[in-house]
């Protein structure tokens, strides 16, 4: 089963507020099916889960290998 056009939709919102974050923005807001969700930089661990679990059922359906990532770090 692959993802619907609404958990496709969701994920990308996901990576997007990810990478927000991760780049230094300090809250950032999903809202999905009239569900809103604010990440602040202190959850980024679960957002890390909720991208993890849908790449997780896009790899379940299309045999994929799932893909995992971190936080970003750079270090001068």
């Amino acid at each position: 089963m692959a993802l619907t056009p609404q958990q496709q939709t969701l994920l990308n919102d996901y990576r997007a507020a990810y990478g927000r974050l991760s780049t230094g923005g300090q809250v950032t807001e999903i809202t999905s099916n009239g569900r809103t969700v604010k990440y602040a930089k202190g959850d980024i661990a679960r957002l890390e889960r909720d991208i993890a679990e849908l790449e997780a059922l896009a790899a379940r359906s299309s045999d994929l290998p799932i893909r995992r990532r971190g936080a970003l770090s750079i270090r001068l």
